[in-house]
C-alpha cells in the first residue's frame, strides 16, 4: 500500500475530493460506533482525470486512519484483468474473491477451505474498489455479490454482504466477453444476470470525474 502525506488530498480535485470525502467521512462514522449504510459509489471518468491517483491517496489515507486504532486497512482493491489490478495496486477480481475462468460458478459452501481463507482475507475489510467497470458484466456483478454475502454472513441478506462498494470506470471503454454489460435492461435476463441487474441497481450515487489532468 501506498503511504502518501496527508497534504495529498489537495493535489485533488474537485470531483476527486468529493469521492475522498465520502470514503473519509464513512470510515469516521465507522470508528465512532455508529453504523453508515454501506457505500455504493460510482465513480466515472475517461483516460487521463486521475482514477487511479485518486484511489492510491483514498487507499493510503484509510489505512492510515485505521492505524491509528490499530486496525489493518479497511480497503481492497481489484479490477478484471492484471494489468488494470497493477495500475491501482491492486489484483484481479477472479484472484480475490475466487472467480471462475472458465464461467463455472462454484458455491463457496462446496469448498470450506477456500470460503474459510477468504473469510480471513476479509476480516476487517470495509470497502472494496473495483477499477474498469466497463469490463465485467452482469453474471459476474452477480457472483460477485453471491460471494460476498458469503463471506459476510451476518449480513447475507444486503448486496455484497454489506460491504461498500466503489466501482470506476468509463463505460466507453471494452465492454464484457460473453457478457452482458451492467447498463443492460431488464429485457431477456436469464436469472443470474437479473441478480447481477439488482446488484447493480444499488448503487445510488455517482460522480463523474471531468478534468484531464495526470497527477
Amino acid at each position: 500500500m501506498e503511504e502518501l502525506p496527508r497534504e495529498a488530498r489537495d493535489t485533488l480535485n474537485r470531483e476527486q475530493r468529493r469521492v475522498y470525502n465520502a470514503v473519509m467521512r464513512h470510515f469516521k462514522e465507522l470508528n465512532q460506533g455508529r453504523q453508515p449504510r454501506p457505500l455504493r459509489l460510482q465513480v466515472d471518468g475517461g483516460g487521463g482525470t486521475g482514477k487511479s491517483y485518486m484511489v492510491k491517496v483514498i487507499s493510503s489515507h484509510l489505512q492510515a486512519e485505521a492505524a491509528r486504532y490499530g486496525r489493518i486497512s479497511p480497503i481492497v482493491r481489484a479490477a478484471p484483468t492484471g494489468v488494470a489490478s497493477n495500475e491501482i495496486g491492486g489484483q484481479t477480481l477472479h484472484s480475490l474473491l475466487r472467480l471462475p475462468v472458465d464461467g463455472n460458478y462454484c458455491p463457496l459452501s462446496e469448498i470450506p477451505t477456500v470460503l474459510k481463507a477468504l473469510q480471513r482475507h476479509f476480516r476487517g475489510i470495509y470497502y472494496l474498489v473495483i477499477d474498469e467497470k466497463s469490463m465485467p458484466g452482469l453474471k459476474t456483478m452477480a457472483w460477485i455479490d453471491q460471494r460476498l454475502r458469503v463471506v459476510f454472513p451476518e449480513n447475507r441478506d444486503e448486496f455484497f454482504g454489506g460491504l461498500s462498494v466503489i466501482l470506476i470506470g468509463d463505460f466507453f471503454q471494452p465492454p464484457p466477453v460473453l457478457n452482458k454489460p451492467l447498463y443492460s435492461t431488464r429485457d431477456n435476463l436469464k436469472d443470474i444476470e437479473i441478480v447481477g441487474r439488482n446488484a447493480y441497481l444499488s448503487f445510488d450515487e455517482s460522480v463523474f470525474l471531468t478534468a484531464v489532468q495526470r497527477q
